[in-house]
């Protein structure tokens, strides 16, 4: 795959994985803590990363500065789940 076909793929997938989410939320009942919020959660840390990943293919080189916004929206996402687990 070329650089630029696998960058609109990368966008493509992540874009997915977001609505993806976003529909099951819909679809759950308000307020419903369970297992199905803790996999739509845990979706959306995964996404983070993939988000993350993708600016830099874009860009076409590594960012730390995007490297870590990702990563602390992956870990704010995580404790966020954690703390509703409880």
């Amino acid at each position: 795959m070329t650089g630029e076909k696998h960058e609109v793929s990368s966008a493509r997938e992540a874009a997915d994985a977001l609505r993806r989410v976003i529909s099951r939320v819909q679809e759950s009942p308000a307020g419903a803590i369970g297992e199905r919020e803790t996999e739509a959660l845990d979706e959306l840390v995964r996404l983070a990363d993939l988000l993350g990943r993708t600016v830099e293919d874009i860009a076409g080189e590594e960012s730390r500065a995007v490297r870590a916004q990702a990563d602390e929206l992956a870990a704010a996402i995580a404790a966020h789940r954690d703390q509703r687990a409880r």
